[in-house]
């Protein structure tokens, strides 16, 4: 990518989008939601809550990567975790709406954004066993 180019007129066109949050796995569902008030927040099932104050959260319990990235080898996919599994779904799912097949445009000319509203579980989870290891 040729960095000397100051022009900044450039034009950002955005061509599709891609959603996944908790129960919520495409931009018509997430709408749909939207539309008519539906919480994604219910009893937390991933884990024993008795001893936190808080019992309830926004899981993805039914989101199956597969779906979305079907040509992903399970050799690859050990590496991530569910939340990099999401991003990359969202991609999927925006280049799907976008109506761009795999290469078909220049990849210097193609850019994702993405966003999060915390860090990934499992970062919250480790936070979690240490503060509970130096509080005993």
């Amino acid at each position: 990518m040729d960095k000397t180019n100051t022009n900044h007129n450039s034009r950002v066109a955005i061509t599709g989008i891609g959603i996944i949050l908790p129960n919520t796995y495409s931009v018509d569902m997430f709408w749909k939601n939207l539309s008519e008030g539906n919480s994604q927040i219910d009893k937390i099932t991933r884990f024993q809550t008795d001893d936190m104050t808080v019992k309830v959260a926004a899981e993805m319990n039914d989101f199956d990567w597969k779906k979305f990235l079907p040509d992903l080898e399970e050799k690859h996919a050990k590496r991530y975790n569910r939340e990099t599994f999401a991003i990359m779904s969202a991609m999927a799912e925006a280049r799907k709406d976008a109506k761009l097949e795999k290469d078909s445009v220049d990849p210097s000319k193609v850019g994702f954004i993405d966003s999060s509203s915390r860090s990934s579980l499992a970062w919250w989870e480790h936070a979690w066993k240490l503060y509970h290891k130096e509080k005993n």
